[in-house]
């Protein structure tokens, strides 16, 4: 005789069980404390550890001027596209706390954890701290979690939207109305104020605004007047904007249709894809054989959504293919981080979903939470080991030059994000020695952009960087080392430049992560081919 293993009676082990996470499930208190010790200790090393990249080391610079009049001259020259506010709380976090990688880092780590904090309650007023703790873990799931510990404004772009998003709510509600739209207004300018493309932001609230004055048949004036004043940085900022525009004709990333089925597939899914076909497995393992049949005693709840608040969810979900729209008709430009906040709506929505197969029982739901915690332990500890093998990397090569580039002729760096990283903290005996040429004609003609060029030739000035024209170089026909690393650098061009101008160059040594060239004027009987 056949027997249904949901006909047999709860093991005592799987009651205890049960019974324990939903003890645990009802404190908020727990939970919060569990992630953020997850996330304080695990992020906390990666950001101490990592090797500031090419992006990172324009916001030290910029940051590190004197005075904001400065820092607004700096900006002016269009070489660096990101608003003020972002430099000013980056500043203050240095002169705070002294300058490294963590504290250049730390305003993005404080910012990432509030917009989780702010998923958290988004999703628990709905549901159950339960679903507010899978809310908050969801978006280390996706690329977000490669922006976390990044010296840029991504992270404070998210927290200020995630808390806008609140803001709205509460004056929706009617709740604390006056701080809620000051609130609405302020965060929503604030994430302009670091990141022009953080008017994508406002794309989900709108249309949220719009679904409840449907709803409702009344328009709320104050919440729109909110998200009318909270674009006025853009016309504060619009110098720097009409100075940034200068880099448009070549800039180096173009919008294209293709990036909105890109974002969706490299930003959320692939990355995600494990944990949520583990997710789905768990819980039709759980609905199949450990779910409680229906008069058990056991509450169950499903969410009720108000309209409006599923809209602007939604409306999140939108913002990649208003990005790519928006970039194509006026701006000119557009990268895929700029769509990040797409993840705050992917992230409520999973949290939505599975409060509605899981009948809002709090059990299951902690179970999946501290299975996305196991995840998140495990791509923290493969991102430290990783970037701990970067940062002995970029000392082995230091090693390297300080060996085989003798005398005191020039180390040319070919590639512009290759140079910006291996100066920053070159031992003295080849920091001085390091020089990157620039040309943007033909920075143009072999890479199709001038962008990085023209960023390093208006950055030079007030970075302390040795960057020389690559034509009067040439002219002083002065023989020099060329150094390129393995690390592909798409905008690197100037090997194929020195072989055009007829200059002998000869391999010096060979390394695992890069080769030492020689280059002097006269005819390579056997050139090199490749840009590298």
């Amino acid at each position: 005789m056949k027997t249904d293993i949901s006909d047999s009676p709860p093991m005592p082990f799987l009651c205890r069980t049960k019974a324990l996470l939903e003890t645990s499930a009802r404190s908020r208190l727990l939970l919060l404390f569990l992630f953020y010790v997850i996330y304080g200790v695990g992020f906390g090393l990666i950001g101490s550890k990592k090797v500031l990249w090419n992006d990172e080391l324009f916001s030290l610079y910029i940051s590190e001027l004197p005075h904001f009049h400065n820092i607004w001259a700096a900006l002016k020259t269009g070489a660096e596209q990101t608003p003020p506010l972002f430099f000013a709380i980056t500043r203050a976090g240095l002169e705070l706390l002294g300058n490294s990688a963590l504290t250049l880092r730390l305003p993005e780590l404080l910012a990432f954890g509030l917009m989780c904090a702010c998923l958290f309650h988004l999703v628990s007023r709905r549901t159950s701290p339960a679903f507010g703790f899978l809310a908050m873990l969801f978006p280390f799931m996706t690329a977000a979690f490669n922006y976390v510990a990044e010296g840029r404004a991504y992270a404070l772009v998210l927290a200020f939207t995630a808390f806008g998003l609140l803001c709205w709510l509460w004056a929706a509600e009617g709740r604390r109305r006056v701080f809620a739209l000051t609130g609405l207004a302020v965060s929503l300018a604030a994430a302009i104020s670091c990141h022009y493309y953080a008017v994508l932001s406002l794309f989900p609230m709108g249309l949220g605004e719009l679904a409840r004055t449907f709803r409702s048949k009344r328009i709320d004036v104050g919440v729109w007047l909110a998200l009318i004043l909270s674009m006025s940085p853009l016309l504060i900022f619009l110098a720097l904007i009409e100075s940034a525009r200068k880099f448009a004709p070549h800039f180096w990333a173009k919008p294209r249709w293709s990036s909105m089925a890109y974002f969706y597939e490299h930003f959320l899914l692939a990355p995600s894809a494990v944990p949520l076909l583990v997710i789905l497995l768990a819980v039709v393992i759980y609905c199949s054989f450990l779910r409680s049949e229906p008069g058990s005693g056991e509450t169950r709840t499903i969410p009720n959504i108000p309209l409006h608040e599923a809209a602007a969810v939604i409306g999140f979900l939108l913002i990649p293919p208003v990005g790519v729209i928006l970039a194509k008709a006026i701006v000119g430009a557009y990268s895929d981080p700029y769509a990040l906040p797409a993840v705050i709506g992917l992230s409520i929505l999973v949290a939505w979903g599975l409060c509605i197969a899981l009948e809002g029982q709090d059990a299951p739901a902690l179970a999946l939470g501290l299975l996305l915690c196991a995840f998140l332990v495990v791509k923290e500890a493969q991102t430290y080991r990783r970037v701990v093998a970067e940062r002995s990397l970029k000392d082995s090569t230091y090693a390297f030059l300080e060996e085989n580039a003798q005398g005191r002729a020039p180390i040319v760096i070919p590639g512009p994000l290759e140079f910006t990283e291996l100066t920053h903290g070159a031992p003295v005996s080849i920091a001085g020695r390091m020089i990157y040429l620039a040309d943007p004609g033909l920075a143009v003609q072999y890479t199709g952009t001038d962008d990085p060029d023209r960023g390093l030739i208006e950055m030079k000035s007030w970075a302390g960087l040795n960057v020389l024209p690559f034509q009067s170089f040439i002219a002083l026909a002065r023989p020099c080392y060329i150094y390129a690393t393995n690390s592909k650098d798409q905008y690197a061009w100037t090997v194929r430049a020195f072989q055009a101008a007829h200059w002998k160059i000869t391999l010096v040594k060979w390394q695992d992560n890069g080769v030492l060239l020689y280059a002097e004027p006269g005819r390579d009987e056997k050139p090199l081919t490749g840009g590298k």
